[in-house]
């Protein structure tokens, strides 16, 4: 969680688990439940410049993340962010699978 003078503005989990993903060997960690306060600029830049710190001291080569497929705002943010689309599926929804490698 992300605290600015004591109001939440933002929370994630980072994740050695995954569902999506079939490659469960890769050295990632997984970004769920992403969410941010409207009215703070850059916290998409503060958290995955947390989440790329967290997985660098923990020895990981990638963060992973999926997200609805028919997101478009979503996915350009994400492609902003250098988490480059590597598959699409259908499961619960359909959804893009995106990484970035640290």
């Amino acid at each position: 969680m992300l605290i600015k003078d004591n109001q939440l503005i933002a929370a994630f989990e980072l994740s050695e688990r995954t569902s999506f993903w079939e490659d469960k060997t890769t050295k990632a960690y997984y970004v769920y439940k992403l969410v941010t306060k409207v009215g703070f600029k850059n916290l998409g830049e503060i958290i995955f410049d947390i989440c790329k710190e967290l997985a660098k001291q923990n020895d990981k080569n990638y963060l992973r993340l999926e997200c609805l497929s028919t997101n478009e705002k979503l996915n350009q943010i994400y492609e902003d962010y250098h988490f480059k689309l590597i598959r699409q599926g259908i499961g619960y929804y359909p959804y893009n699978l995106r990484e970035c490698e640290l």
